[in-house]
């Protein structure tokens, strides 16, 4: 007896999810991957690439496009953050994608958005993907909100890994910059519209935390910061959550913060002393201190401690955040599991070692001789993400998103796709493998 599985077509899936999926829709990602292989990058994205042909993009633009118009919606209109605007990336680098024109072609026309993009750059030896970008650049500059160029130590160009060389990331990088130069100069220079991110390593601290209550106060102790609550405390703090983003994108917290004084000192220590004569501003030990409002956010980590999370009124940010490890977990030395994390209200003190991640098995051995030279690649060191976290205190002056309300992405499935003529129901997908060039881009 022979078993028929039926699947449903794209348009049918596509008619199946609620209004939302839509309007509010912010990646529409075509590719997946990414050679980089960047300590910093949380999608930690593998250098295996796959994304959609030609054909299977105009498919799902104009299968997304039919579905939209049969409700009367606006594809992502229902965004505070940049409407009508899309992302063609999340886990890959869209500089290296090579139907980047046709994809702003069809959003343009068939979605009426447009792009945002954001890149290491690309090879300026691959003769297809330059002439692509110029394209892009001549004939679609209309399709843009946005472009970034994202200058990171991490890259593999950058690092020099894997037989690319630091100079030929800088020659390609040099390339890429003048061929858009015409679509940045036409968007305006500034950080929201065309710019250069310079990205360095995070100011990340590993700290023993102690969270108690000393004379009656709070207190929050995490290497060289020492936080109190101005005022005498016997719960933990309440959870804040964002409610919503204003006019300016900046995110409205559900509650004000609880006035806590932040001294920052090599010698304080969290005694009744220290505690009383920070709050009487007769502390004599060297130390800077300022008035701060201290949230309790919770992420898919568990509770963590943020102090001024926002930016200042006059642009400035000083955002402290503390991560509190689990309240039990495996030995020292191993990783530890995705979990939540208590907030004991006794002290509680943790050992300093950070965990070293084990050693990746060794890959097997390939049956043919890539065209591109490949060293063996190395074990990767812990990375600060939301996958795993040390049991430790981190300490943070960049912020991790609380919850929020989700964000809807359109991934393309990783099925090949054996479907000779995609249409609207039958997109058609390509595979390859992601070969590192000369330079560091994805």
């Amino acid at each position: 007896m022979t078993t028929t599985i039926v699947a449903p077509t794209l348009l049918e899936q596509l008619r199946a999810l609620p209004d939302d999926a839509f309007t509010r829709v912010q990646y529409i990602a075509p590719q997946c991957g990414c050679y980089n292989g960047c300590a910093m990058c949380s999608q930690f994205a593998g250098r295996e690439t796959w994304g959609l042909t030609r054909d299977g993009l105009t498919g799902l633009f104009t299968a997304l496009a039919q579905v939209a118009a049969e409700r009367n919606l606006a594809i992502a209109s229902g965004r505070i953050h940049h409407p009508r605007v899309v992302f063609p990336y999340l886990d890959n680098d869209i500089g290296s994608y090579p139907h980047l024109d046709h994809y702003a072609a069809l959003a343009r026309d068939v979605l009426g958005v447009k792009l945002r993009i954001s890149t290491v750059g690309y090879s300026s030896h691959a003769v297809g993907l330059t002439a692509m970008h110029r394209r892009l650049v001549d004939e679609h500059s209309d399709s843009f909100d946005g472009v970034r160029f994202s200058v990171t130590p991490y890259t593999l160009g950058y690092t020099g890994r894997a037989g690319t060389s630091r100079q030929a990331y800088i020659t390609d990088l040099a390339a890429a910059l003048a061929t858009y130069r015409p679509l940045l100069d036409a968007l305006g220079h500034g950080a929201a519209t065309a710019a250069c991110e310079l990205r360095f390593a995070p100011l990340v601290g590993i700290h023993p935390l102690t969270d108690t209550y000393v004379d009656g106060h709070h207190v929050l102790a995490c290497g060289p910061h020492l936080l109190i609550s101005r005022a005498p405390a016997t719960g933990e703090l309440p959870e804040t959550v964002i409610e919503r983003l204003d006019e300016r994108t900046q995110p409205v917290y559900s509650l004000p913060g609880t006035p806590y004084l932040h001294i920052t000192s090599d010698t304080a220590r969290p005694t009744p002393g220290t505690v009383r004569a920070a709050l009487a501003s007769t502390l004599t030990v060297a130390h800077t201190a300022r008035q701060v409002r201290m949230h309790r956010f919770t992420n898919a980590d568990g509770p963590y401690f943020a102090a001024d999370p926002d930016f200042h009124t006059d642009g400035t940010f000083t955002a402290l955040h503390l991560y509190p490890p689990p309240a039990s977990g495996p030995p020292p030395g191993t990783p530890t599991p995705l979990g939540t994390c208590s907030t004991p209200s006794s002290p509680t003190s943790r050992p300093a070692a950070w965990p070293a991640a084990p050693s990746s098995p060794p890959r097997p051995a390939r049956t043919s001789t890539p065209s591109w030279p490949r060293s063996p690649p190395a074990p990767k060191p812990w990375k600060a993400s939301t996958r795993r976290r040390p049991p430790t205190c981190a300490s943070r002056s960049i912020p991790r998103s609380p919850r929020t309300r989700p964000r809807w992405r359109w991934p393309a499935t990783r099925r090949a796709c054996s479907s000779p003529a995609p249409s609207p129901s039958t997109p058609g997908r390509s595979s390859t493998r992601a070969a590192p060039r000369s330079f560091s881009a994805a």
